[in-house]
């Protein structure tokens, strides 16, 4: 039995227990070559670490600055005050705070109708957008509220947004402005806005 032991294992035991410390060996390398919780807490310390800027949870909660203060460009206007007329070379933009404006053009002093703009919207972006004069004539039909933004301070904001948005919404201005001068050459008038105009007149 022994010779066929050693047979079995020429070498006898001492191969056994070279396997045990090769496998051991293995096993403290891995463990050396794992980082401790400590180890990857002091590197995040080191000098090149502590100089990438690290933006507080207060920052990242600040929305963009703007030049454009609101507080700075508001305007108040008595029901039947023009803010610009058709034709005129203005290219300010006005948002409403509150009351409604009258949106018309004139064909031999007949008023067309076109729309009223109230709260939240905004009226005069055609001639800032395409850089052309007022298209219509634009009306407080009650007193009114808006924020005024010039053309200069529009142009600084918009050179933020990317080229083909800029491309799109001089697009829809320009099917707008012929829009209204479809309404003007064929004198169509809207029953329903007509109708509104007059409760307001």
């Amino acid at each position: 039995m022994k010779e066929d032991l050693n047979k079995n294992n020429p070498e006898g035991e001492p191969k056994a227990e070279s396997i045990e410390k090769d496998s051991s060996n293995s096993n403290e390398e891995t463990i050396e070559k794992t980082a401790t919780p400590e180890e990857a807490t002091s590197a995040t310390n080191t000098p090149e670490a502590q100089a990438i800027p690290k933006e507080s949870k207060e920052e990242s909660k600040k929305e963009p600055s703007t030049e454009i203060k609101k507080e700075d460009l508001v305007c108040n206007y008595k029901r039947g005050e023009v803010l610009f007329k058709e034709g005129d070379e203005t290219k300010d933009l006005y948002i409403i705070q509150s009351g409604t404006v009258k949106i018309y053009k004139k064909v031999a002093e007949k008023l067309l109708p076109l729309a009223l703009v109230k709260r939240g919207q905004f009226v005069g972006e055609l001639s800032f957008f395409d850089d052309k004069p007022r298209s219509a004539s634009a009306e407080a039909a009650t007193d009114l509220r808006v924020i005024k933004l010039d053309q200069l301070k529009l142009e600084n904001e918009m050179k933020k947004l990317p080229s083909w948005l800029l491309v799109l919404i001089k697009s829809i201005a320009e099917r707008v402005r012929s829009a209204d001068d479809l309404v003007q050459r064929n004198q169509i008038v809207d029953a329903q806005i007509d109708k509104q105009f007059k409760k307001l007149s």
